[in-house]
């Protein structure tokens, strides 16, 4: 019965350091939700819902996320090319 347990007390650790594994794999791939987009291992939602900064700020928050902040040249170049003329919060 001891040995029972052992083997299945071994096999939960595994499964739990495989899923461990894979989340951290999936965050440096840059697996994205649907409908966002994937730039330089970052997620990007340009969404086409009208709210307040204010609105949008605690949508990001709700979603474990943030308003944009630009670091380069890239991302600039990135998030403008997907702006098809609709106005978006930038921080």
């Amino acid at each position: 019965m001891s040995n029972r347990l052992w083997s299945v007390e071994n096999s939960v650790s595994n499964l739990t350091e495989t899923q461990s594994s894979s989340q951290q794999e999936t965050r440096v791939v840059g697996c994205c939700p649907l409908d966002w987009t994937t730039f330089q291992s970052s997620c990007y939602l340009f969404s086409r819902t009208l709210l307040s900064w204010d609105e949008a700020k605690a949508w990001c928050n709700d979603h474990e996320s943030h308003l944009v902040i630009i670091l380069s040249d890239e991302e600039w170049v990135f998030v403008k090319s997907h702006s098809t003329g609709t106005y978006y919060w930038v921080v």
